[in-house]
């Protein structure tokens, strides 16, 4: 059954171009960031650098950072950014363009499944709920490969719909696997975790309701509801855009380096977690602010879309919301954004939830909800136009390198960093750049010549001596002794950090005893793997 009951109790606000309206607002205010502000960490400052090494060695088929290969994304998001470079746009500009293009497309692509399956609502509700959505707001304005998985999501579930509401028989469907090809060239295999299993589940439990009404064999209408997606070719289509730049890779640079992108980025940190563990009852929290205030209906809407089931809008709306969440809770590795792409199914929650009330409850809680949407996207417009260009300097530390780019100008030395060194160094102070990874290794190379006397070390200050519950091994240890070390600058950067000089004749002094360094893993050995 392909279809959407309302029950809501007032007439569509015959405003048939408003969603335009609240789409232009949106492009003009983030058109704005594009050009305001500095970096903002942590995000950005990846971006720029793999941009600025692409454009410095002209080696584009591998993203680079500090000279090693980049395992964190696939290719696509470095590769646009690397084209608005190529073509004369600013760095900063570049590299926060596909995610400008991408909410562009995905508030219109919103709009269109709105109307394809919620027709009883006013048509620039989505829209306008959608570019109020907390998360979506920030992730969308800055450098974010997930700004293209999120859209191509949207136009797989898109797709999909159009396939089950219009259906045409022995037709390719088209948008679907288009939508999958993209999220799966933006974020790896994870594009096909976010899409694929999504219409399993819906078309199964569609079969369901079809065979019991049509009195017919739930396996043969099973069989006929999942193989109307063409699986073969679909598959075959994702496989033949994102297949080939693993391929290359692997003979060009090596297979490790396929195995690092593809199954480390993917499978083992799912499992571990690696830097991003959470708890599993971690998204219960972040989904109340990163949705706010649609988060407070999603109760409710899941109670009426229970009772709701046999309709396709209704349930195919469910199922990705549901399982968007659970999928992610069960992956060790958690952030708020890696539920964006279930965005549009969180707003159509939201909106099953005002269906459901009672018809004087629903006329005000939408009235205030649109009210919020408005003043929010009106806020975020003044803070992104006028508050962030002022602030940017001060976020992350960027002002921070200017006494280190001076002390470099007026005394040149090489300069070395204690720990491998965080985006925003290389891409203010420059890469490559000559990294230690323990204490160990530091005075190694000051006594065997490899870092020469009156060179520079960089290190964080919590990296100094020993401090409570820092592991030891990624200490600087002993405390710097002013025989080997003079303390040229205190700055505040990403974090506070000291600039120090290596002394003359501190290759002649005693080795102190330094901690047994950490095991170091064949991927951070080869990559830069963040």
């Amino acid at each position: 059954m392909h279809y959407y009951s309302t029950e809501t109790h007032f007439p569509e606000i015959v405003w048939p171009r408003l969603a335009g309206w609240i789409i232009g607002v949106v492009a003009i205010t983030y058109g704005v960031a594009l050009f305001s502000h500095s970096l903002v960490p942590s995000m950005e400052p990846r971006f720029a650098e793999v941009v600025k090494e692409m454009l410095d060695s002209g080696q584009w088929l591998i993203p680079l950072k500090n000279g090693r290969p980049y395992v964190e994304y696939p290719p696509l998001y470095y590769w646009l950014a690397y084209l608005g470079a190529k073509s004369g746009l600013p760095i900063l500009v570049a590299i926060r363009l596909p995610a400008y293009a991408a909410l562009l497309a995905w508030l219109l692509l919103l709009n269109r499944w709105q109307r394809l399956l919620f027709t009883g609502w006013p048509s620039y509700t989505f829209v306008l709920l959608g570019a109020a959505v907390p998360l979506a707001m920030f992730q969308f304005a800055i450098a974010q490969t997930d700004s293209l998985l999120v859209l191509g999501t949207l136009l797989a579930v898109y797709g999909y719909s159009i396939h089950r509401v219009r259906p045409v028989a022995h037709a390719f469907p088209w948008m679907i696997w288009l939508g999958v090809a993209l999220a799966t060239a933006a974020k790896g295999p994870v594009g096909v975790a976010c899409t694929l299993p999504i219409f399993v589940i819906d078309s199964l439990l569609a079969t369901l309701f079809y065979a019991k009404d049509q009195n017919e064999s739930i396996v043969k209408s099973g069989a006929t509801s999942l193989w109307s997606l063409c699986w073969v070719r679909g598959l075959s289509l994702v496989l033949l855009v994102n297949a080939p730049w693993y391929v290359v890779a692997g003979f060009s640079r090596s297979w490790e380096f396929v195995n690092a992108i593809l199954v480390y980025q993917n499978f083992d940190r799912y499992v571990s977690g690696y830097s991003h563990w959470q708890p599993w009852w971690y998204y219960l929290k972040t989904i109340i602010y990163d949705f706010f205030p649609l988060s407070l209906l999603l109760p409710i809407g899941i109670h009426y879309s229970l009772r709701r089931l046999q309709e396709h809008p209704v349930r195919l709306t469910l199922i990705w919301a549901l399982y968007t969440f659970v999928f992610f809770s069960i992956s060790a590795s958690k952030q708020g954004k890696y539920l964006l792409p279930a965005a549009p199914a969180f707003i159509a929650l939201a909106v099953v939830a005002l269906d459901g009330l009672h018809k004087q409850w629903q006329r005000s809680t939408w009235s205030v909800l649109r009210a919020w949407s408005i003043f929010i996207i009106g806020l975020w417009g003044i803070f992104i136009a006028i508050a962030l260009p002022q602030a940017a300097p001060n976020i992350g530390g960027v002002n921070g390198f200017a006494p280190i780019k001076e002390q470099l100008y007026n005394e040149p030395a090489p300069l070395v960093h204690y720990q491998w060194p965080r985006s925003l160094t290389l891409y203010e102070l420059g890469a490559p750049m000559e990294f230690v990874r323990s204490s160990r290794e530091l005075y190694q190379k000051i006594h065997s010549g490899e870092i020469s006397e009156g060179a520079y070390i960089l290190v964080k200050q919590s990296e100094l001596g020993i401090a409570a519950g820092a592991d030891q091994s990624l200490q600087l240890i002993p405390y710097p002794n002013p025989n080997y070390f003079a303390e040229i600058l205190q700055v505040d950067i990403d974090k506070p950090a000291t600039l120090l000089r290596v002394q003359v004749g501190a290759s002649d002094q005693p080795v102190p005893p330094t901690p047994m360094p950490r095991a170091i893993s064949w991927r951070d050995e080869l990559f830069d793997t963040d």
